[in-house]
């Protein structure tokens, strides 16, 4: 099997927002990676996430819905 890296490790702060092409839902949310599921048990989704907020929300992420903060 190939193994592809993935665009964010763990630890890392990122902006999450599933509707970024979208001027009227984009709700950018700053969050930690807290871990890159390997491709043998990504069946879905690609990253579990901590949105910084109150109260503080885990969520299991797509790598298209993250992007880092200065982009």
């Amino acid at each position: 099997k190939k193994m592809t890296l993935k665009r964010f490790q763990m630890d890392e702060w990122v902006i999450y927002d599933p509707f970024k092409n979208n001027a009227i839902l984009t709700r950018p949310q700053r969050a930690v990676i807290l871990y890159v599921y390997p491709a043998s048990e990504r069946s879905m989704y690609d990253y579990e996430i901590y949105i910084d907020e109150e109260p503080g929300i885990y969520k299991k992420v797509l790598d298209k819905d993250l992007h880092y903060p200065d982009s």
